[in-house]
């Protein structure tokens, strides 16, 4: 079994031979490999007896770690000892798990397996030109278009070009694989989004707004630095647009009521941007949680925000839905705040967002360029750093930046007043 962090890659159980039956006989999921025909229960069961005993495949289900739901399939075929090399195929099944990550990390996954325990190559992948999805997948793994068969497929009614992908293995390791989904991650790479979200015509609302035409509402949950989200404000006003930063007053990360931390927010206000209210039920530990006893908490914490900023607060997040089960709490509007994880939002509104610093599911990009009429993009500005930085060293970075702050306080402030800094080898009283 190859273990990633939401999906397993694991051989075949007997049981898998039912769903692969169901999915074989369905048209919509054999869109990208033939012309449809209906496979006989005998002739499958054939084929699943004859697959699983064959050494020049390695197929593995792809399982949610969560649940371990069969997902999907991916499999390595034609595989040659003497060139090293073969062909990668791959299938997400279940309509609901795509565009969540799960293909990416199970090609990572067999990539892996593929160079480190077969010893192989190059890898390549055949896919069929209309089908855009596959195509930015293998590329954002690394593969490469080495040529085209003209019109070689015939799906769907037409003649169709193959794509022909190759993926060197030779001189490439697991972490260069994850380096290029955390080199998207910069200054340079958030102006970039901006710019493309403008090009698409989405008009950047805020949470306070009421919008028919097709806008975003772009997000900021600040999680750990604000100085991160003043960098952010400041594109977003030189590129004319405007977002919502929602602040925890409970962070441990960085403390809303210091001066510093208070002039910040305050400049975020002063480009336009709209501060919400990022709630942490962790600072509640023996609640329970009801409608009132939310809207109670929200309120005061509403109250502190607006009085130390000056401003007006009109939305807020949860910091983690999961947390005493809030996301069941959904109503359009809690203490006179929009929630943005109404159902609303989440029914009438296409999501996305940075996750854990790499694209855990869909890229923001591809979302905003599949051009939907609302969307709600989430992001934390902690990642966008500006140079690439691992997502730990980011972390590093934001905790870092403060514990140095913080020393060079303390002694600024021994200093000014004259006092002996002890155990500092500047200290020579």
């Amino acid at each position: 079994m190859l273990v990633g962090k939401t999906i397993t890659l694991s051989a075949l159980q007997d049981g898998d031979k039912y769903i692969l039956f169901r999915w074989i006989n369905d048209p919509a999921l054999m869109k990208w490999n033939a012309p449809f025909r209906p496979v006989s229960l005998d002739e499958h069961l054939s084929w699943f007896s004859q697959v699983r005993a064959d050494k020049s495949k390695a197929l593995f289900g792809i399982r949610r770690i969560a649940n371990g739901q069969l997902i999907g399939l991916i499999q390595l075929v034609d595989i040659h000892p003497v060139h090293r090399s073969a062909e990668l195929r791959i299938k997400i099944c279940v309509p609901d798990c795509r565009g969540k990550g799960y293909g990416s990390e199970a090609l990572r996954l067999l990539l892996d397996f593929a160079r480190g325990t077969l010893n192989l190559r190059r890898v390549k992948a055949e896919v069929v030109a209309s089908n855009a999805a596959a195509l930015r997948t293998f590329e954002r793994i690394g593969f490469q278009e080495e040529g085209r068969q003209r019109e070689a497929a015939f799906m769907n009614g037409q003649w169709q070009d193959l794509v022909i992908m190759g993926l060197p293995l030779e001189g490439r390791s697991a972490s260069e694989d994850d380096r290029k989904e955390w080199t998207d991650f910069t200054e340079g790479a958030y102006s970039e989004l901006i710019k493309l979200a403008k090009s698409e015509n989405y008009l950047f609302a805020l949470f306070s707004e009421e919008v028919k035409q097709r806008h975003v509402l772009w997000r900021h949950d600040i999680d750990l630095s604000v100085h991160r989200a003043i960098r952010l404000a400041e594109i977003e006003a030189e590129l004319k647009v405007r977002a919502t930063y929602f602040v925890n007053p409970h962070c441990v990360y960085y403390n809303m009521l210091e001066p510093e931390i208070l002039g910040l927010l305050r400049l975020i206000t002063s480009f336009g941007h709209e501060i919400g209210l990022h709630f942490d039920a962790d600072a509640y530990p023996n609640e329970v949680w009801t409608r009132e006893s939310l809207e109670s908490h929200l309120s005061q914490e509403r109250m502190l925000v607006q009085q130390a900023l000056g401003c007006p607060v009109e939305a807020f997040s949860y910091h983690n839905p999961d947390v005493g089960e809030l996301i069941a709490l959904d109503g359009d509007r809690l203490a006179g705040m929009v929630n943005a994880y109404s159902k609303r939002l989440r029914t009438d509104y296409v999501y996305a967002s940075d996750s854990n610093g790499y694209w855990r599911f869909k890229p923001i990009p591809d979302v905003i360029q599949e051009r939907h009429n609302r969307l709600h993009i989430l992001t934390h500005p902690e990642w966008w750093t500006p140079d690439p930085l691992p997502p730990r060293d980011r972390i590093e970075r934001c905790v870092m930046g403060r514990a140095q702050a913080s020393l060079q306080k303390y002694d600024t402030g021994l200093a000014r007043f004259g006092r002996r800094n002890i155990g500092n080898s500047e200290d020579r009283s």
